[in-house]
C-alpha cells in the first residue's frame, strides 16, 4: 500500500470506536427528537475543516469551507483533488463548479457535478444534515444516540457515519469529528470551526 494511502487510512480510522448496536432509551430519546426537530431545518450556517476519504484504492485530503444559506450553498474543496481545488455554488435549480481555471454549469446535484469535474464522489446531499447532528429527511435512517439526545451513530442511504466528537459552539453541542463508510468508500470529517449557525429554525 502507498505511504499516502496508509496515512489516509490512518487518518480515516483514528478515533473510530465500536459502533453502538442499541439506542439508548428514556430521556435521550425524547432530546433526540428535538434536538432533531430545531436543528434539522437551521437555514444557515458555515464550517471549516478538513476531508479525508479513501476509495478504490485511491486517497486524498483536502481543505473544506461550507456555507448554507436557506437552499443556496459554497463548498470549497482545496487540496490534492487531482485539480487542485474545486468550488461549487448552488440552489435547487443551478450550481456552477470552478476548477482549474474553469467554470463550468450544472443543472444536476452537486454530488453529481463534483464526479463530473473530479472523478470522486462525497455525500454532498446527505452532509449539509449529517454534519449538523441530524439526518437527512426523505430517507429512511436508522440512528443511536446518547444520553443527551446526540448522535452516536447514523446509518441513512447505504452510508454509516460514526460521530467521533462534538464541541460547543451557538449554545449548541456540535459534531466536531465524523467518520463515514459505504462499501470501500471511508471518509473522515474534522470540522476545525463552527463559523456561523443562525439562531432562528425555519419556518414551520
Amino acid at each position: 500500500m502507498k505511504p499516502l494511502i496508509l496515512g489516509l487510512a490512518f487518518f480515516i480510522l483514528a478515533g473510530c470506536v465500536p459502533a453502538p448496536t442499541t439506542a439508548p432509551s428514556g430521556d435521550g430519546e425524547a432530546r433526540w427528537m428535538a434536538r432533531r426537530a430545531q436543528l434539522a431545518c437551521r437555514p444557515s450556517w458555515e464550517v471549516q475543516g478538513r476531508v479525508g476519504l479513501v476509495a478504490n484504492g485511491e486517497g486524498w485530503t483536502a481543505r473544506l469551507t461550507w456555507r448554507q444559506e436557506a437552499e443556496r450553498y459554497s463548498i470549497s474543496l482545496n487540496g490534492p483533488l487531482g485539480t487542485g481545488g474545486v468550488r461549487i455554488d448552488g440552489d435547487q435549480r443551478l450550481l456552477t463548479v470552478q476548477s482549474a481555471g474553469e467554470t463550468r454549469y450544472f443543472e444536476m446535484g452537486p454530488e453529481d457535478a463534483l464526479w463530473q469535474v473530479t472523478g470522486q464522489r462525497l455525500p454532498l446531499e446527505g452532509l449539509r444534515y449529517w454534519l449538523l447532528g441530524v439526518d437527512a429527511p426523505g430517507s429512511p435512517s436508522d440512528p443511536v444516540w446518547d444520553d443527551k439526545g446526540r448522535l452516536r451513530q447514523l446509518t441513512q442511504d447505504g452510508w454509516t457515519i460514526q460521530y467521533l466528537a462534538y464541541r460547543s459552539a451557538f449554545g449548541w453541542d456540535l459534531p466536531s469529528r465524523l467518520a463515514a463508510d459505504r462499501s470501500d468508500v471511508r471518509i473522515k470529517l474534522v470540522i476545525q470551526d463552527w463559523v456561523s449557525l443562525t439562531t432562528e429554525a425555519c419556518a414551520p
